[in-house]
């Protein structure tokens, strides 16, 4: 795994700062399952990715159980029977990740209730206490 990790047609992740760890799968599989290291977790170093510290910071926030106590982030894939297939998803899923923080997330502007909104909202209750009201007990 010598290539770097496209994100953008313009931001790519270098490899230098992707580590790979190959692992045996757990569940069911028969007797491959017992031979073969087909389990990719791929780590992503935070310090030596090139991102911006602001998308860093929001790929932290966005995704705080996949961050270890070296300030990398992990991805885990045991989803297929071969190492290649797996590492595969594994690269798609941080890019997938990693595009996903990318834009800044749009600030909140205020707003406040129309006249109309609050007059409708006060009739409307007007008229289920009035329905309630009417529902009283009738003397004969």
């Amino acid at each position: 795994m010598a290539d770097d990790l496209p994100i953008t047609d313009r931001i790519q992740v270098p490899a230098q700062a992707l580590r790979v760890l190959y692992s045996r799968s757990g569940g069911p599989g028969g007797q491959n399952v017992n031979t073969r290291a087909t389990k990719v977790q791929l780590f992503l170093n935070l310090s030596s990715c090139g991102l911006h510290p602001a998308v860093q910071e929001r790929l932290c926030q966005a995704h705080p159980g996949k961050l270890s106590a070296a300030g990398e982030v992990m991805i885990a894939v045991s989803t297929h029977r071969t190492q290649d297939a797996n590492l595969s998803a594994a690269r798609n899923r941080m890019a997938q990740m990693i595009q996903s923080v990318l834009q800044p997330p749009k600030k909140r502007r205020k707003t406040r209730p129309s006249r109309g909104s609050k007059e409708r909202r006060l009739k409307g209750k007007a008229q289920r206490s009035e329905t309630k009201k009417s529902r009283g007990k009738v003397d004969y």
